[in-house]
């Protein structure tokens, strides 16, 4: 049960001046968040809670951190101090005493025996024997019970603009030990169990976070301090952010800590700022490729990969973070003898420093691997954009991850100990600051010997990809001054650095042999909504520079520019009232608005057009390529195909229409099937016009998203004469298109030859005279089919059909003059 204490709660926006950051944008959207401050084991003085107040964060304005640039969203926040009734505290630390890790002096981690040493020395006696037992508490069943306990079933904590921050004050005379949090997780691929130590505060899988304000605090080491002075007890200290009421007696302690951790909170995992810009799509590929480096005999193949990487965990977890989605993995695999990395860039990723540093406290060495990132950077955007060229039709948006695995002896990093990855941006010169790709590296041994998969790995970069930062760093509001806080490694989160092998920090790895961290980290609650206030933020920006652009255009039309409008103004007002995670969530209003405003001004994005599966009334409409090139001999075939929403009643047919770019309307009629599927083809041969077309479908009175496809000029290439044998040429994506077709049935072997006449005339296949034409074919074999099948799948490559063709031809199956 939780009481208010009848504080007075002021709304709207405070006092507080935050500066406009170096590059001002327009605040798109607003959002008022609901901050209650629930405490455990006292209950707040109206004087606390006033003191408190006079320091908390009011409003803020997340940004990007790599340009300075506003997001466009305005966060305002009320607070509400709550306190849990005596009957409730005393079962809480009740369950907690009975469920604890009992331990003694020999159960501490080495930083608590340093903190109690330093700090606490009247907790020994005479003969230095600890008097206080040590007790660890499981933080996930900690967390579970605060929330089926004192959240669950309480609706003013679970609005849909609310977030809850729990305080702990259990001293002493209340839980009679030194405690702290310890997490028992397993990893996603391998099963494997990991534990991390020396929490002080957990949350994320449920809408709070918890603080125990006595747990005994996790210490840290200034090594510059060490090596400059050698005093090694002056060189430990509490972090500030982990200070706790056992080391600040002040009546001012207590308000203070709570006070920074309510604004910490805020900027760092309740509405943080962003690495890049957020950019929404429909259709996701995240494209990994493990490359085993040289030196072990054991390698990850297209067999094993699956047991490195959880491709389910992955899509799962995205489709969590980027609402309304469709998220497919592309797994691959890549070792030394392979090609899909060229020479230039193993070398980059294999040159490397190793570092050798002395152990302060025993005087022996520890050793590690830093990896060069500025080198591997050129390169890997190089690969990246091939990875997406060669992708970019399976999906909007195409990210490329590659994860290599080192094979030196101990552990291996990038640039600096603890990091393991980059996601770096196309260009950092380019203002628009578009993210690429990403790169990771993990040790051998701790793979094949300690059960380290690359799952959380993945999702960590993928998740900078996408836009989100380390919650340890963010931007402070008023001075917008970066923030950085190692605290926010104690978070359910893929986005901090609490994985293994380094999750407890670099003393616990110097003193201590076993991997440590959170493994099996999923996107919390927190990340989710704001994730999703961000992208409508974006749509209802992105809606309303289209609007812009196209009321300064001739072909403005004011009854079409204010009605777009008005939806923007509708879907606003529904952002604050609804849940932006729902089924009738605005992201899905404002997606359709800004499509339509694409139209309006001609300029559909292919990012937007490519097997865009929106939920629309009319159902989906695909198009199997989004271009051809123009031929005067042969005859292509796009193909149209779709379903419509089962739910419309009309007649048994579509009408696809296609504007051509002349501006005529070639309008099809194609029957339904019994599941409201439809298929057409539609004929690209001599006589059709180069340029734009559009296409839409039209059924009982529903309109399709419009679709984009361009017939191409051939472009003939004048080439001197080679000084040695010439690349193989690429066979144009038309014949691709033809063998599919054939191999389903959809054109016959003399539509699939005209193909095949193509590729001898062009010199692509090698027959046995420059001029010969196909004049009669014998009937062609299944297993023929079956290759141009698993060829126009990828499952094999063109040298390998085109080997097969011209095998046909020069033993008569296929005959030619």
């Amino acid at each position: 049960m939780i009481f208010s204490i009848g504080f007075f709660i002021q709304d709207g926006f405070s006092e507080t001046t935050i500066l406009s950051p170096t590059a001002p944008v327009e605040i798109i959207t607003e959002k008022t968040i609901i901050v209650n401050l629930i405490l455990i084991g006292d209950d707040w003085t109206s004087g606390e809670s006033k003191e408190i107040r006079k320091n908390l964060t009011l409003e803020y304005e997340p940004m990007i951190l790599t340009n300075d640039v506003k997001i466009g969203i305005h966060y305002n926040y009320d607070y509400n101090f709550l306190s849990v009734s005596e009957e409730d505290t005393d079962k809480l630390f009740d369950l907690m005493s009975k469920n604890a890790l009992v331990g003694n002096q020999s159960n501490l981690t080495f930083q608590h025996e340093v903190w109690v040493s330093l700090y606490h020395p009247e907790w020994f006696d005479d003969d230095f024997t600890l008097t206080i037992p040590y007790e660890s508490y499981d933080v996930l069943d900690m967390e579970k019970y605060l929330y089926d306990e004192i959240i669950k079933n309480d609706p003013n904590l679970n609005l849909e603009n609310s977030v809850n921050l729990i305080f702990l004050k259990g001293d002493l005379s209340k839980l009679n030990s030194i405690h702290d949090y310890t997490l028992t997780s397993r990893d996603a691929s391998s099963n494997k169990s990991f534990d991390a130590f020396g929490l002080t505060g957990y949350g994320g899988n449920y809408n709070f976070y918890f603080f125990d304000l006595y747990a005994a605090p996790w210490l840290d080491f200034d090594l510059n301090y060490f090596f400059e002075t050698g005093d090694i007890v002056g060189s430990w200290y509490i972090p500030f952010s982990m200070l706790g009421l056992h080391d600040c007696m002040d009546y001012s302690c207590f308000t203070d800590i709570v006070q920074e951790h309510v604004n910490d909170t805020l900027q760092h995992i309740i509405t943080p700022s962003t690495v890049y810009p957020i950019n929404y799509k429909n259709n996701y590929l995240i494209d990994i490729v493990v490359y085993s480096m040289p030196g072990r005999a054991v390698t990850v193949t297209s067999s094993t990969v699956d047991k490195f990487i959880d491709s389910k965990k992955i899509i799962d977890e995205l489709e969590s973070l980027i609402p309304f989605s469709n998220i497919s993995v592309q797994l691959s695999t890549e070792n030394v003898r392979s090609r899909g990395l060229n020479v230039d860039f193993k070398h980059a990723i294999s040159n490397s420093d190793n570092i050798v540093e002395i152990n302060p406290w025993n005087g022996t060495e520890t050793s590690y691997t830093l990896l060069r990132s500025d080198q591997i950077k050129p390169h890997l955007l190089e690969w990246a954009k091939e990875r997406q060229s060669l992708n970019g039709e399976k999906s909007d948006w195409v990210i490329p991850v590659l994860i290599s695995i080192d094979t030196q002896q101990h552990d291996t990093f990038l640039d600096r100990w603890g990091v393991t990855g980059f996601a770096p941006p196309m260009d950092w010169g380019d203002e628009s600051l578009q993210p690429c790709c990403a790169f990771g590296v993990i040790e051998s041994e701790n793979v094949w010997d300690k059960g380290l998969g690359a799952t959380d790995l993945v999702l960590h970069e993928v998740g900078h990809t996408l836009g989100l930062a380390h919650t340890f760093s963010s931007l402070m509001p008023e001075s917008y001054d970066e923030s950085s806080n190692s605290f926010w490694n104690q978070y359910a989160s893929p986005m901090t650095y609490a994985s293994p092998p380094t999750g407890c920090g670099w003393v616990f790895s110097i003193v201590y042999s076993n991997l440590c961290g959170i493994a099996d980290a999923s996107f919390t609650e927190f990340e989710r909504k704001h994730m999703a206030n961000m992208i409508f933020t974006s749509l209802v920006k992105n809606t309303k520079d289209n609007l812009n652009t196209y009321k300064g255009s001739e072909s403005y039309d004011f009854k079409k520019w204010n009605k777009i409008n008005r939806e923007i103004d509708e879907s606003l007002e529904k952002f604050q009232k609804i849940n932006i995670l729902s089924n009738n969530s605005p992201i899905k209003d404002m997606q359709q608005s800004y499509i339509q405003s694409q139209i309006l001004i001609d300029e559909i994005p292919i990012e937007i057009i490519k097997r865009v599966e929106t939920e629309s009334v009319f159902g989906k409409l695909y198009l199997d390529s989004t271009s051809m090139v123009y031929s005067r001999y042969d005859t292509q075939f796009l193909k149209i195909f779709g379903d419509v929403n089962k739910k419309l009643d009309g007649t048994s047919h579509v009408i696809i229409s296609i504007k051509t770019p002349n501006g005529d309307i070639d309008a099809l009629k194609v029957i339904l099937n019994s599941d409201k599927h439809f298929e057409s083809l539609y004929k690209v041969d001599r006589e059709t016009s180069i340029g734009k077309y559009k296409i839409s479908v039209e059924y009982a009175g529903e309109i399709s998203n419009i679709k984009d496809f361009e017939v191409t000029e051939f472009k003939e290439k004048h080439i001197a004469p080679p000084t040695q044998n010439p690349p193989p040429q690429q066979i144009p994506v038309w014949v691709k298109n033809n063998a599919k077709w054939w191999a389903d049935g959809s054109i016959d072997d003399n539509a699939f030859t005209q193909g095949l006449q193509y590729l001898i005339q062009e010199e692509i296949m090698n027959v046995e005279s420059k001029s010969q034409k196909i004049v009669e074919s014998k009937e062609i074999p299944v297993w023929v089919k079956n290759n141009a099948k698993w060829w126009a799948d990828g499952s094999i490559d063109e040298s390998s059909f085109i080997s097969g063709i011209e095998y046909l031809v020069k033993e008569g199956i296929i005959s030619v003059n």
